[in-house]
């Protein structure tokens, strides 16, 4: 029992992490959520030299998800804090948690994650303030000499401005490839760029890559071109009103496009028989060489696309249209 007291009586002598409860409101926002991070830390290190077994890197930086409701739970033990920041330091965890959440949990509305995720930011940053407020006055209770400190330091611009800048960076490049994915799919949902595209990789591609393999295809363009003929011949008089013809489309045709439409060329695959996959899966365990495969798909071709569906609906879809 005296043992315990005597605990109790050391953590009342704590003094937590002294700044002002302003410019944690505003830290935290400017940050992005990352200063209460840096908070956890600093609060972290000072229960460890008071002699709990704690490491603060670990608890605040790498796993801070696990360990936030035991450092406000050392932090209300200690301050005796009011009936409002008591429920403060019960909900300021909740929130945290909430909001590493929504960073894995994405919507799929950006603007419904983004509104969410400034509304947590702000409300996170009002609590900790509020909490700031009362360790402030439990630091001067136990040492009116106590400073709070007004120079930022290294910690706290690296927490301000180069995580939210590394944040901000990944996020624009995930923007862009999304943004260029997004105009491909646009580009190639265009019925003329659709059909430039497969009959450029069916017509071309396929018979370039085999023949670079060592096996020239003698029935897979034939095969592609009976399978679509009426379709092929729609497209080709659609480039003729344009005053062009198929070859010259592919070679104005975006590379981008091009490639993109050639990778979804394994989707096809998958769904087109039992005789593709099994070219597939031979390929990938290495039982057969490219040049064999090459030799199958050549030789079973009027199966692929006799069993290609999805190929063929979007051939036929894209033809009505133009």
């Amino acid at each position: 029992m005296k043992k315990q007291q005597k605990q109790t009586k050391t953590s009342d002598k704590i003094c937590f992490f002294a700044i002002s409860s302003t410019r944690v409101f505003w830290l935290n926002i400017l940050s992005l959520g990352f200063y209460q991070l840096y908070w956890f830390y600093k609060n972290w290190q000072i229960l460890r030299s008071s002699g709990i077994k704690a490491n603060p890197t670990i608890r605040a930086w790498i796993f801070p998800f696990f360990f936030v409701f035991p450092l406000f739970m050392n932090i209300k033990n200690t301050i005796s804090p009011d009936r409002l920041t008591h429920i403060f330091l019960w909900f300021a965890p909740c929130l945290f948690i909430i909001d590493s959440l929504l960073s894995i949990f994405m919507p799929d509305e950006i603007l419904i994650w983004l509104l969410i995720e400034i509304t947590v930011i702000i409300l996170t940053s009002f609590i900790m303030r509020r909490i700031q407020n009362a360790i402030n006055k439990h630091n001067s209770d136990n040492n009116p000499q106590i400073t709070l400190r007004k120079k930022p330091t290294v910690g706290e611009i690296v927490t301000v401005i180069l995580l939210p800048a590394l944040i901000l960076i990944s996020c624009s490049y995930s923007y862009i490839k999304a943004y260029n994915l997004y105009k491909n799919i646009i580009a190639i949902d265009e019925p003329q760029n659709f059909m430039t595209a497969v009959t450029f990789k069916h017509l071309s591609v396929y018979p370039f890559v085999c023949e670079q393999q060592g096996y020239i295809m003698k029935n897979y363009q034939q095969e592609f071109l009976r399978a679509y003929a009426d379709e092929i011949e729609i497209y080709e008089q659609d480039l003729r009103k344009q005053k062009t013809n198929m070859t010259e489309a592919w070679q104005k045709q975006p590379q981008n496009v091009i490639t993109f439409i050639i990778n979804l060329t394994f989707q096809e695959l998958e769904e087109a028989g039992t005789t593709m996959t099994e070219i597939a899966q031979a390929l990938e365990k290495k039982t057969i060489s490219p040049k064999e495969a090459c030799a199958i798909l050549d030789r079973t071709a009027a199966i692929f696309f006799e069993k290609n569906i999805t190929l063929k609906n979007n051939i036929q879809n894209k033809i009505k249209s133009l």
